[in-house]
């Protein structure tokens, strides 16, 4: 693999063009990076904590059908995993609010 120094190491990062295993240069075209950069930083703050929270619903549900699966015949190091996780899920959801109030 060749040593890339200095500034032509990122050029060639992120350039669209891409040396084969044979060595010939070929197009990757335009890397979705940029465009989904470019996509995020319109989203207001109020999808953005509305997109979190739905994530936080989706995972209490998840959470609940993992009890509901688990039950008590799991271990107790399980089980107690299982209630960390929901104390945490639960502080997040806290946190969100919190933040939500203060925007």
């Amino acid at each position: 693999m060749q040593k890339l120094e200095g500034s032509e190491g990122i050029d060639k990062i992120f350039s669209p063009e891409k040396v084969s295993r044979d060595g010939s240069i070929g197009s990757r075209g335009i890397s979705p990076l940029p465009i989904l950069i470019n996509e995020e930083s319109h989203r207001t703050s109020e999808q953005t904590l509305s997109l979190l929270e739905e994530a936080l619903v989706e995972s209490k549900a998840k959470l609940n059908d993992l009890i509901s699966d688990t039950g008590t015949s799991e271990s107790s190091s399980q089980h107690i995993t299982i209630l960390q996780l929901s104390q945490k899920i639960e502080t997040m959801h806290d946190l969100l609010m919190q933040l939500r109030h203060q925007l």
